[in-house]
């Protein structure tokens, strides 16, 4: 349906008889209601073009300091993961689903320092598109 044959559905409702009476907090509640379940209706039929249409979630070196200033190359996880918003026909009207770019596989590695002591790190291994929660 487009927009036109919506407002000619909502005019010839059965609240049309009583759009005299514009101080009538039902009506009036009534008539927002419908002018909302439009706009909803409206945006569930409209797509939305994604930038790449896919998604990239990449390994990308960057050094970190160990052993009291040594630079050690590690990993950082940098991308792009669908996200989307989606419409719901009651409170709380829209429901977030999130994805994002974070590690999905790490490591613990040992690094020599000078003078013979050892620093642990934690290292990402492989990344990927999840769960934004507790990311």
């Amino acid at each position: 349906m487009m927009l036109k044959e919506y407002i000619l559905l909502i005019k010839s409702h059965s609240i049309s008889p009583y759009l005299k009476h514009k101080e009538d907090r039902d009506v009036r509640a009534m008539t927002f209601l419908s002018l909302i379940t439009i706009v909803v209706l409206l945006l569930g039929q409209m797509t939305f073009p994604r930038a790449s249409g896919k998604e990239i979630c990449e390994r990308k070196p960057v050094s970190m300091n160990v052993c009291g200033g040594r630079e050690y190359k590690a990993y950082k996880c940098q991308g792009a993961c669908e996200s989307e918003s989606k419409i719901l026909m009651g409170d709380p009207w829209f429901r977030a689903e999130c994805r994002c770019c974070k590690s999905i596989r790490t490591v613990t590695r040992s690094v020599p320092c000078p003078g013979g002591d050892e620093e642990k790190i934690r290292l990402i291994e492989a990344c990927g598109c999840g769960n934004c929660n507790g990311a």
